[in-house]
């Protein structure tokens, strides 16, 4: 079953977006922007970057995290006194533990990195995307 889009109509509400709500079974709703007076052309772009943007994962951070611990985690086993002829099972699970708090740790990094991205197109798309003032209703004659 397709999930139906969350169709925003004012530049405001661009702001409740986070990736950090894109967790749980269903994940996020693509976006689906209806703004009126702006080129088909510019809103395709607009609901393309903002949708990439929200799905961002941080998995690129936490590859970095996980790749960068188990070299310098290689690199000190072989470097130390003892070198690999002192290894014993605690040396195996303090190594796992570093591995994965530096990959947890990329993985917010990388979350963070993708929020403040889509800050900065939220707040780009706010600047070109003017809404035109709402007009007043106009006053009844009853009475």
């Amino acid at each position: 079953m397709r999930r139906q889009p969350l169709v925003v109509h004012d530049p405001a509400a661009l702001r409740r977006l986070s990736v950090w709500r894109g967790f749980g079974p269903q994940g996020q709703p693509p976006v689906k922007l209806a703004a009126e007076g702006v080129p088909a052309k510019q809103v395709e772009e607009w609901e393309r970057r903002l949708n990439r943007q929200l799905y961002a994962c941080g998995c690129d951070k936490a590859a970095i995290g996980l790749t960068a611990s188990l070299l310098a985690y290689v690199v000190w086993l072989v470097a130390r006194p003892s070198g690999l002829a002192g290894l014993h099972w605690g040396d195996l699970w303090s190594g796992l533990a570093i591995v994965v708090a530096a990959t947890l740790a990329g993985k917010v990094v990388g979350l963070w990195a993708a929020q403040r991205e889509l800050a900065g197109t939220v707040m780009a798309i706010a600047r070109e995307w003017k809404v035109p003032p709402r007009q007043p209703p106009e006053p009844s004659a009853c009475g």
